[in-house]
């Protein structure tokens, strides 16, 4: 019964965020997490556009493609306080569109099946592994597990929360 409950309220979270997934931030907003496109970063001063050798382009993980596809470089845009800094920064792009005390969400369309399973091992090697359920649904599936603190996350396909102990 809790699994269904669970898996229902995991879904209505989803189709939730889906609704609201597709509204594009106001002319000037600087919240990097709410847009999609990419930013270029250390453009030479020759007039032609191209970009310095050192670093292509800044995508939403922070760094340079370059510098992502070789390792893991934290961006600014991972809060550095709260929820967040009990789980790893995603190695995709993503949207935070949760950031309380009482749960961290983010949404992501683009990241594959395999990058979200990766992920999730990222997140069993920092210690959520307490009551560990894989769930598979519909071809989908979702992780959810403890750390020994009580932190409880759920990862799915396009949505990830993480959620404080309950008292």
């Amino acid at each position: 019964m809790k699994k269904i409950l669970a898996l229902l309220l995991v879904m209505m979270l989803v189709f939730s965020l889906a609704a609201c997934g597709n509204d594009e931030s106001p002319s000037g907003s600087d919240n990097p997490s709410t847009s999609n496109q990419e930013q270029t970063d250390n453009t030479d001063n020759s007039g032609n556009g191209d970009t310095a050798d050192n670093n292509d382009t800044v995508n939403n993980n922070g760094g340079s493609e370059k510098e992502n596809s070789e390792n893991k470089t934290p961006s600014d845009k991972w809060p550095k306080k709260g929820l967040a800094t009990k789980i790893p920064e995603p190695n995709f792009d993503y949207t935070i569109v949760g950031d309380m005390d009482t749960i961290f969400t983010i949404v992501y369309e683009d990241a594959t099946e395999d990058q979200v399973r990766a992920y999730v091992e990222e997140v069993k090697a920092v210690g959520f592994t307490v009551d560990e359920k894989n769930i598979e649904f519909n071809g989908k599936f979702t992780f959810q597990a403890y750390n020994e603190e009580g932190y409880w996350i759920s990862i799915g396909l396009q949505v990830m929360e993480i959620n404080p102990p309950t008292e």
